[in-house]
């Protein structure tokens, strides 16, 4: 069986380009989507074709995940601007039971994690605060190395991905 993932790249491209790499060197199917603006990623949502692993590089904060800063007549066309709140995700999401990583600060919180779990996300794994960049890439390598190239169990790859460091423990996972 072929392994897959869709990175879905909202306003980070150097580490989405830095995942990728590492993944395809790994003989890991990569597809990547760019997010320029929010209808970008509802769009993105709506698709049935998305793999069981889903990763989201971006930036979060207490409110929720940053979206690209745009010019203000192009954000007045567009469903979301500034900030995807849980609320938000709740109006388009559908998930298929994917696990979804997010490597935006502050992105797992109890709020966005339901948010994706209700909407058919088997698990969700972010950080409950600010890790340095460098470490979120870190932790994200770790865990698809584990879970992709040895296979082993989601609960077991996290584990081992997060006990890198103090930035690594940052990561929280969440289930259904």
């Amino acid at each position: 069986m072929e392994k897959k993932i869709d990175i879905i790249s909202i306003a980070d491209d150097v580490a989405s380009l830095s995942m990728r790499s590492v993944l395809e060197y790994w003989n890991i199917k990569v597809d990547i989507h760019y997010v320029a603006k929010s209808q970008d990623l509802v769009d993105i949502f709506k698709k049935d074709s998305l793999s069981e692993n889903l990763l989201l590089m971006c930036h979060g904060a207490e409110e929720g995940i940053h979206l690209p800063e745009l010019d203000p007549a192009v954000a007045k066309t567009q469903p979301y601007d500034k900030v995807l709140t849980p609320d938000n995700l709740d109006e388009f999401l559908k998930l298929n039971g994917q696990t979804v990583v997010s490597i935006g600060c502050k992105t797992g919180t109890k709020a966005l994690a339901d948010a994706f779990l209700s909407k058919g996300a088997k698990e969700y794994i972010a950080p409950s605060s600010y890790p340095e960049g460098t470490a979120s890439l870190l932790f994200t390598v770790n865990f698809y190395y584990f879970l992709l190239v040895k296979e082993l169990p989601i609960k077991e790859a996290y584990t081992k991905a997060k006990l890198i460091d103090n930035e690594t423990e940052m990561f929280e996972l969440f289930r259904r």
